[in-house]
């Protein structure tokens, strides 16, 4: 094999590996309004003082895991117990990983609360 081949080959191996490195497929996306997510495993489940929800695992009917982002509106008492709940939800997932579904919806209604985030724990 050619030096100039095996330079080649070293260089597609070495990329191949950066893409199969964690985190690197999983780059956090912005979560869609009104689209339910339905993660069949959570690997990472944070939620910050910024009224973010950011959640990676996989998602019903896909192989590799993603990164999803909720904004979860402004802070207020009822966005603040909304996030515990999911944060609850999110850890049992985690915990028993293959016996529940965590579905988590970030919603837009125009009404008294515009912007929120709901979550839904189901039993495999």
């Amino acid at each position: 094999m050619s030096t100039t081949r095996t330079g080649r080959v070293a260089a597609l191996f070495a990329t191949l590996s950066l893409l199969s490195a964690p985190g690197v497929l999983a780059a956090e996306q912005e979560a869609e309004y009104d689209k339910p997510y339905t993660f069949e495993t959570v690997d990472a489940y944070e939620a910050n003082d910024r009224m973010f929800l950011i959640v990676t695992g996989v998602l019903q009917g896909e192989t590799s895991p993603r990164t999803l982002k909720f904004w979860a509106g402004g802070a207020s008492d009822v966005r603040l117990l909304q996030l515990q709940r999911c944060d609850r939800m999110a850890l049992l997932t985690m915990n028993k990983p293959g016996r529940y579904y965590l579905q988590v919806t970030r919603y837009e209604t125009p009404a008294t609360s515009p912007l929120g985030v709901n979550c839904k724990l189901t039993r495999r």
